[in-house]
């Protein structure tokens, strides 16, 4: 029996200090995991990147793998699996959201008989989802986090570092120079795409050694390539290629199956999708304005607007679910109630120096409205 609990980032002075104390009978619930993982956004945000490595216990993850293997690890197995869990840089992928300006929240708790779990949403504007779901043990009178799971990949890390262990340990002692080669040319990639040059990025998937190319790492490399584009028939090809080769049976199929069929205009499908995500990650406002989305999409503008006032409602700081609901009034003609969403922007954003003009230029009924005029004038003065 799986039982959802859902939280928001808020818990109280007492809760916090009753977390500290150390219990010897220590055993996880509700409050301990809820309260572990408000800690843990909060310290993210104050850019305290090391609080989650200190939680993250790899002993876990080891005796996975060594159960799998029927043995222990050999010294170079072992050489590699710390090579490997060095390379997992959970906490990186947080704080550069956080910086990017997207937004992180605690959105889930449940727990699976003894097992608990917390899930984490990152969202980057306008539309750019995933969740990643951590799993909660006890360690040492504490919590540990012994496993993640990243819906956009589909995949457990501890499934990860066993893929690659397995790949790398056929190399034996040479392992490291084409561990060393392949870092190189991944970081290369990397380097590539934030600097735009995604013509070249794909160039340099080349060059990866050919073996590396039948493993997971290499195939996200390759779709996150071809996803950060910008090309629609890239980014086709490369969430096609994900719902292909992602099990029906991973939760994490859903994301994908929704950004697939909402490309492909299959809107009903895409909703079908959101509500099956939303299954597995529990409420959360942004597939609620996702949701909202599909009906601007399906030209349903006004059964669009409950849905971004129903995210609106909690998620005040996303400047996209403003911008969704105002264009949903300005399809409706409303060009009033648009004005008035435009007016309650004003109280949570820096709106004044942005070039509105420019971003309503599809509109131009309303640019030349009365209402808009009104509006422009008195952000301006």
């Amino acid at each position: 029996m799986i039982i959802f609990l859902f939280f928001s980032c808020k818990t109280s002075e007492k809760e916090k200090n009753d977390a500290k104390t150390p219990n010897e009978d220590f055993n996880l619930d509700q409050k301990k995991c809820a309260d572990f993982a408000y800690k843990l956004h909060q310290d993210i945000v104050s850019d305290e990147k090391n609080y989650i490595n200190n939680y993250i216990v790899w002993d876990y993850t080891q005796k996975k793998i060594e159960e799998k293997l029927g043995h222990p690890f050999t010294k170079n197995e072992k050489e590699i699996f710390n090579y490997l869990i060095q390379q997992v840089k959970i906490e990186d992928e947080f704080q550069q959201l956080n910086n990017d300006g997207g937004h992180l929240r605690f959105v889930t708790y449940y727990h699976l008989e003894d097992e608990h779990f917390i899930i984490f949403r990152s969202f980057m504007e306008p539309q750019s989802l995933n969740y990643i779901e951590l799993k909660l043990e006890t360690h040492n009178q504490t919590i540990a986090i012994t496993d993640f799971y990243d819906f956009n990949q589909s995949q457990l890390v501890s499934d990860a570092i066993e893929e690659k262990l397995d790949y790398y340990a056929q190399f034996g002692k040479e392992w490291k120079v084409i561990a060393k080669n392949n870092d190189s040319i991944y970081n290369l990639v990397i380097t590539q795409m934030n600097e735009n040059k995604y013509k070249e990025a794909y160039q340099q998937l080349k060059q990866f050694e050919h073996q590396f190319k039948e493993t997971s790492s290499y195939t996200s490399l390759e779709e996150s390539v071809l996803m950060a584009s910008g090309i629609p028939e890239l980014i086709l090809k490369s969430l096609e290629s994900k719902v292909k080769r992602t099990p029906i049976t991973e939760k994490g199929r859903w994301l994908h199956l929704f950004y697939y069929n909402a490309l492909l205009g299959k809107y009903n499908d895409a909703n079908i999708a959101l509500i099956n995500l939303e299954n597995e990650v529990g409420t959360d406002d942004v597939i609620t304005f996702l949701k909202g989305n599909l009906e601007i999409e399906k030209g349903k503008y006004e059964n669009a607007i409950p849905f971004f006032n129903e995210a609106l409602s909690s998620e005040k700081n996303i400047m996209t679910f403003h911008i969704a609901k105002v264009i949903a009034y300005i399809e409706l003609h409303d060009f009033e109630k648009a004005v008035e969403s435009l007016l309650v922007m004003d109280d949570f954003f820096e709106i004044k120096d942005i070039d509105w003009n420019k971003e309503f230029e599809s509109y131009p009924d309303f640019i030349n409205s009365d209402a808009y005029s009104k509006w422009k004038e008195r952000i301006e003065n």
